[in-house]
C-alpha cells in the first residue's frame, strides 16, 4: 500500500518543538512548509514570514497558499509565548501578551485554514495546551489561562466544524524533553508539577509525533478534540 505524502504547515517551526516535527515530517517523506516572524534561518524547506498574532498576515498567508494549489493536509501551530510571574504582580500587558501570543494567534491559523481546508472537506489543524492548563502552579497563572483558552476555542471549532471531516485538535502536553520549560525548570521542580495530575511525566518529541499522526490517520474524535499527553 502505497501512502502519499502530506503537504503539513508549520507554524513556529524556527526552533524547539516545531523544528523538531518539522525534521520527523521530511522523515517520513512529507512536504513541509514553515512560518515564523523571522526569516533568519537555513532549512532543508520552504519558509514564510508570517506572524501567527497578525489577522491580516494570517489570512493573506492562507490565501497565498490556497492560490497556489496548495492547500495543507496538517497545520501543526507551535508559534505561542511562555512567562513566569505572579498573579498580583502582573502587568495588564504581560496579560495581554500572553492572551495574544497563545489563544489569539491559535484561533487565527485555526480559523483561515480551516476556511481554506473546507473546500476539500479534510485536514488536520493541531494547537498546543500544556500541563499547566490542568495544574495551579505559583507563577504560572496568566499562562495557564492562555492556554485553557487554547482548549476551549479547539472544543468550539470541533462544535461548528462537526458537520465536516475536519478535524481541530489540541494536545495538552506535559514538559518535553530538551525543549521549552523542560530545559529551563530543574528536577525537582517538575516532579512538583507532575503531582498535580493524574500522570504526569517528561515525554518525547516522537510521542507528540505519532500523536499528530494518529489524529490524521483516525476519523475526526467528535466532542472530544483535546488529547492529553504525559498529564
Amino acid at each position: 500500500m502505497t501512502v502519499l505524502a502530506k503537504l503539513v504547515l508549520i507554524f513556529g517551526d524556527r526552533g524547539g518543538l516545531g523544528a523538531a516535527l518539522a525534521e520527523l515530517f521530511l522523515k517520513c517523506g512529507d512536504e513541509v512548509i514553515g512560518a515564523s516572524r523571522r526569516e533568519d534561518l537555513a532549512a532543508p524547506y520552504q519558509r514564510y514570514v508570517v506572524d501567527a498574532e497578525d489577522e491580516m498576515a494570517v489570512s493573506a498567508f492562507s490565501a497565498l497558499l490556497r492560490d497556489q494549489g496548495r492547500i495543507p493536509d496538517i497545520v501543526v501551530n507551535c508559534a505561542g509565548q511562555s512567562a513566569k510571574t505572579l498573579l498580583l504582580m502582573a502587568s495588564t500587558d504581560e496579560v495581554r501578551q500572553l492572551l495574544i501570543g497563545n489563544a489569539l494567534s491559535a484561533f487565527l491559523v485555526t480559523r483561515e485554514f480551516a476556511k481554506a481546508m473546507l473546500s476539500r472537506d479534510s485536514g488536520v489543524l493541531v494547537n498546543f495546551s500544556s500541563i499547566h492548563a490542568h495544574a495551579a502552579i505559583a507563577g504560572a497563572g496568566v499562562y495557564a489561562a492562555s492556554k485553557a483558552a487554547v482548549e476551549a476555542l479547539v472544543r468550539a471549532f470541533d462544535v461548528e466544524l462537526a458537520r465536516s471531516q475536519l478535524k481541530p485538535s489540541c494536545l495538552a502536553l506535559s514538559y518535553v524533553e530538551a525543549f521549552g520549560m523542560a530545559a529551563s525548570i530543574n528536577e525537582a521542580s517538575r516532579q512538583e508539577v507532575y503531582g498535580t495530575v493524574p500522570a504526569g511525566r517528561t515525554v518525547g518529541v516522537q510521542e507528540v509525533f505519532d500523536a499528530i499522526e494518529q489524529i490524521d490517520t483516525q476519523p475526526p474524535r467528535r466532542g472530544d478534540p483535546v488529547y492529553h499527553i504525559g498529564l
